[in-house]
């Protein structure tokens, strides 16, 4: 943090931190949330700070409505009315960057988690066939970014035993809680089952190793079907059909004729320079949102 930051957030602290506090029962989802999230901040400092930026956002909002109302002259209801909807609209901005930035994050670590888990635990069962013990696992692999935001679970649970001097199942345990995946918790429960039963761990990160990469190759094939099916759809409607509708206005136009009173040649160029290529922006954001994470 910079000192802005630091000072926004020691302010933040002291005008709301034991309003917080005091309404842990509240915020407990939410602070959950934040912790799973990863956002290397207290929960209690980042809802403080959420509160003291809604605080702040009326009068921000109040400088920007004054400058496009009196200065730019642009008024929608009256000057009045313009204010107080500018003030809700920065209120309600505020609060869902805040609320839904943890979430949002968990989500994406969640992804990141999941797609790199299979792998990972290839290479965990590569190494406990060698004897090595949990500690010595999960450092190894906290040294592979490649592994993203799973790498830093492992960094926490080999940080809990050599920093904070926990045992191995109390490390384990204490990840487990806060992982924001669900396919980690129970990786590590059960890591923690076979270490206090004294069974082979290497033999149960070899089974959930073999079962979490044929689920991966699955998940793989049923999106390779989807894109098939988003390809066959992608040719009627961004392809077949454009190329028809300026056929169709290039006749018009050439008999002579308005659509909808709009000249065909007008139609033309906001079909092929508008339309096509922003539904073609659309359809490329759907597929980025939609495949899975991990390439």
């Amino acid at each position: 943090m910079n000192k802005r930051e630091l000072f926004l957030s020691d302010l933040a602290l002291k005008l709301f931190g034991k309003c917080v506090e005091k309404n842990k029962k509240i915020f407990q989802n939410f602070r959950a949330a934040i912790v799973s999230s990863g956002i290397e901040i207290l929960s209690v400092t980042y809802i403080s700070c959420m509160l003291l930026y809604l605080c702040i956002a009326p009068f921000i909002s109040l400088i920007f409505s004054t400058f496009i109302i009196f200065v730019l002259k642009f008024i929608i209801i009256n000057w009045l009315v313009d204010i107080l909807i500018y003030i809700l609209i920065f209120e309600i901005l505020t609060f869902l960057i805040f609320f839904s930035y943890p979430y949002i994050k968990m989500s994406n670590n969640t992804a990141e988690i999941d797609s790199n888990l299979p792998f990972a635990l290839i290479h965990m069962q590569t190494i406990a066939e060698s004897g090595a013990p949990p500690i010595v696992i999960f450092k190894l692999l906290s040294n592979f970014k490649e592994y993203g935001y799973l790498s830093k679970e492992f960094q926490k649970i080999s940080r809990n035993i050599e920093m904070f001097g926990m045992d191995n199942i109390s490390a384990i345990r204490d990840v487990m809680l806060k992982t924001p995946s669900s396919n980690l918790k129970d990786i590590l429960s059960g890591m923690i089952t076979t270490i206090q039963s004294g069974g082979k761990l290497s033999q149960y990160i070899s089974e959930r190793a073999e079962q979490m990469l044929f689920e991966y190759k699955l998940s793989r094939r049923k999106y390779e079907e989807t894109l098939t099916a988003y390809a066959d759809i992608y040719t009627v409607v961004l392809i077949a059909a454009p190329l028809m509708l300026v056929i169709v206005l290039t006749i018009i136009a050439t008999i002579g004729g308005n659509v909808f009173g709009i000249p065909p040649n007008l139609l033309i160029i906001i079909s092929v320079y508008g339309i096509v290529p922003s539904l073609n922006l659309i359809f490329l954001i759907f597929l980025l949102i939609t495949q899975p994470k991990g390439g």
